[in-house]
């Protein structure tokens, strides 16, 4: 055999030497491609997440006391809401008030049915027999 034909062989034989970064696995340059993704989906995140609280914030606070159109509430609809309510207040085992900045307050039981007695004078006195109507 040839001297050349020798070291080809031994050539073919020996592997050649990897980097030693994809030898164990290790591509730096994959680690910091996906870092950088992580980074760039991270940021859409926190805009999107910002824009979001940001349109939140934007909306006008829901008011349930408001009617829903511009024309004020006629006496038979007061009537109806005055006896929703009543209703709901005689069921309900607490009743809550919001304060504002005060916080909200909890009516003890006695309050309740004191409550639900002057709700029930005030319906009565509105929506009697007696009483005019718009």
């Amino acid at each position: 055999m040839k001297r050349s034909t020798f070291l080809m062989l031994m050539l073919a034989a020996v592997p050649a030497h990897a980097p030693a970064a994809s030898a164990g696995g290790d591509d730096w340059r994959e680690r910091e491609r996906e870092s950088r993704v992580r980074l760039v989906k991270r940021e859409q995140d926190e805009r999107r997440e910002a824009a979001a609280e940001a349109a939140r914030a934007a909306r006008t606070p829901y008011n349930p006391s408001m009617h829903k159109s511009d024309k004020p509430m006629t006496d038979d609809e007061v009537c109806t809401r005055d006896a929703q309510q009543i209703a709901y207040s005689e069921k309900a085992k607490r009743l809550a008030f919001n304060r504002g900045a005060a916080g909200s307050t909890v009516a003890s039981e006695e309050e309740t049915r004191e409550i639900v007695r002057q709700r029930k004078e005030n319906h009565a006195l509105l929506c009697g027999p007696n009483q005019r109507r718009r």
